[in-house]
């Protein structure tokens, strides 16, 4: 990250719960948003569909 005050980043927040509703997880992911682009990996198998695990 650079410490530029023109340049613009942005954030993603990821939050999980678990089976009981209680929240699991939580992250915070920055961005340049010049260079970042987003891809959604799913897999649809069964009838359902499953997002993929990272090397899938």
């Amino acid at each position: 990250m650079t410490t530029d005050e023109n340049d613009v980043w942005s954030y993603v927040e990821r939050r999980s719960w678990d089976q009981l509703g209680q929240q699991a997880e939580y992250s915070r992911t920055w961005f340049d948003c010049d260079t970042t682009r987003y891809v959604a990996r799913w897999k649809w198998c069964c009838g359902v569909v499953y997002p993929l695990a990272m090397g899938q």
